[in-house]
């Protein structure tokens, strides 16, 4: 049997005798030892194992020492030599240079592009809203009829049968008097206030805005003018006419 084996059954006789050392000394000194020595006990408990634990570590070493690795607990670190392999210089071959002619390139043709086309934008047509038709009253409502609806009627009733013709428009002629207003105010004017000269019957009371004002202050005084004016007033004695508008027989 090889040192190796012998190695490993002392080996399990020293754990065997370790773990049931207490036992075996109890049992072995109770009936042999204890008579003779009682000091011997702790010498036979411990000794056991340690011969068989110095029998295990000789034999290991032995092992060792028989296979020629020497001591197993020094590493020998043998140096790695490393063949120096010596590269031949490279071989450098000089060619000749040849210049070869460079043939030149055809200069490419610009592209152009054209510029895309600009669609006219339609410019949107804004119309003015249509004005309502003027509503005239019928031809024998006059200045005169309208102050007569007042002729033995409360002003109350009077001014309900007047109510219906209020907002129509009406036709009235007659020499110009004079004027009144057309001052400036911030960017526009006032109002001008006009009347018919040698009248007989109710007053007539006729309104001009805007644009007109210019144009009635082209007419003269006690010239005969047209007017269409819409009622927005009447009483006993007086018709309001606002706003009102020459008709182009008077614009001359």
């Amino acid at each position: 049997m090889s040192a190796r084996l012998f190695a490993a059954l002392t080996g399990a006789a020293t754990l065997v005798s370790w773990f049931f050392r207490e036992a075996a000394t109890h049992w072995f000194f109770e009936k042999v030892v204890h008579v003779a020595n009682d000091n011997a006990e702790i010498s036979f408990e411990y000794g056991v194992p340690a011969a068989f634990a110095g029998a295990t570590f000789y034999l290991l070493m032995r092992s060792f020492g028989s296979a020629g690795t020497g001591n197993p607990f020094e590493r020998k670190i043998a140096p790695t030599e490393t063949p120096i392999v010596q590269s031949a210089p490279p071989l450098i071959v000089k060619a000749p240079i040849v210049e070869a002619p460079i043939a030149s390139l055809p200069t490419p043709t610009p592209l152009v592009v054209p510029p895309p086309a600009t669609t006219p934008i339609p410019t949107p047509k804004i119309e003015a809203p249509e004005k309502p038709p003027s509503e005239f009253v019928d031809a024998h409502v006059t200045p005169e009829f309208l102050v007569g609806l007042y002729e033995g009627q409360t002003t109350l009733g009077a001014e309900m049968r007047a109510s219906k013709y209020i907002g129509k428009w009406m036709p009235v002629s007659g020499p110009l008097l004079e004027t009144m207003g057309g001052w400036p105010i911030f960017n526009e004017r006032s109002p001008v206030v006009a009347s018919f000269a040698s009248q007989q019957g109710p007053s007539i009371i006729m309104v001009f805005h805007g644009e007109w004002i210019d144009r009635l202050a082209m007419i003269p005084k006690n010239q005969s003018m047209s007017v269409n004016g819409q009622i927005k007033e009447v009483g006993r004695s007086k018709v309001v006419l606002d706003p009102c508008v020459l008709k182009p027989s008077s614009q001359g």
